[in-house]
């Protein structure tokens, strides 16, 4: 139904919520002043503009948000954080601030709490000085806002693709890959230049580049300066209306 032009809410629009067929109890708030009592509310694009193809639990406090928040508590939310690959241990609270980690936590922070006005995040750095440590504090408050996650390494990744062409699935695992609401990449490295990685990997990020959807790649490669191979990977994080790169310049932090 559209009013004025514009798409009115309703409950119909309640089962785009649900991920992977599941059922869950919604409460809303009928005197929410942010959706009205509808409980849900369309996302904003980086631009600040309403995207009405989407739908999103109302954030407000006392609304649908703060009831898919409980929903997580259930053994299906427990489910999805084991799909999600987030390990839950390493957050924000117990990352260890030392000098060179202070942009690189300031993004993420940002971008995980949905302060940032970019939806692309590069962190990128020597071993073992905690970017992976930020990409799972990351993934782990996406998931507690309500988003759908998928974290995984870039070896991970192009193993999952490889086995799931056996039953010919891989597409749609790649179709996923380039439509979940944040998609976490670690470890991205040089030895994945490969023909077919390197395709692979450019149709997941270019479609989740201009679809403006929320992408965090973790590398030891400078994301500002990257092989020959991949300056099309390069260019998506030079552009400063949707991404930011920070160079974690930490030591390891296994060898202090």
């Amino acid at each position: 139904m559209k009013v004025n032009g514009m798409k009115k809410i309703t409950q119909e629009d309640f089962p785009k919520l649900t991920h992977h067929n599941e059922t869950m109890v919604i409460e809303t708030n009928p005197g929410c002043p942010v959706c009205k009592g509808a409980g849900i509310v369309h996302p904003r694009r980086l631009d600040g503009s309403p995207d009405y193809s989407k739908t999103m639990a109302c954030p407000y406090p006392g609304c649908m948000g703060e009831s898919a928040r409980d929903f997580q508590k259930t053994e299906d939310a427990t489910r999805r954080w084991q799909e999600s690959g987030v390990i839950q241990r390493q957050t924000f609270e117990n990352f260890k601030l030392i000098r060179g980690t202070e942009v690189a936590l300031k993004y993420a922070k940002e971008l995980a709490f949905g302060t940032a006005n970019f939806g692309w995040l590069g962190i990128c750095g020597g071993v073992g000085n905690g970017k992976t440590h930020l990409c799972n504090a990351i993934a782990k408050v996406s998931l507690e806002r309500g988003m759908e996650v998928i974290m995984l390494s870039s070896a991970n990744m192009f193993s999952k693709i490889k086995s799931a062409m056996n039953d010919n699935t891989d597409q749609e695992l790649i179709k996923r890959l380039k439509e979940v609401m944040v998609l976490v990449l670690d470890d991205l490295g040089v030895e994945y230049d490969s023909p077919w990685q390197l395709s692979i990997l450019d149709e997941i990020l270019d479609t989740r580049y201009h679809t403006a959807r929320l992408t965090v790649v973790a590398s030891n490669l400078d994301l500002q300066n990257l092989p020959e191979s991949m300056k099309r990977i390069e260019s998506r994080f030079a552009d400063k209306n949707i991404s930011r790169v920070a160079f974690n310049s930490a030591p390891d932090y296994r060898k202090r």
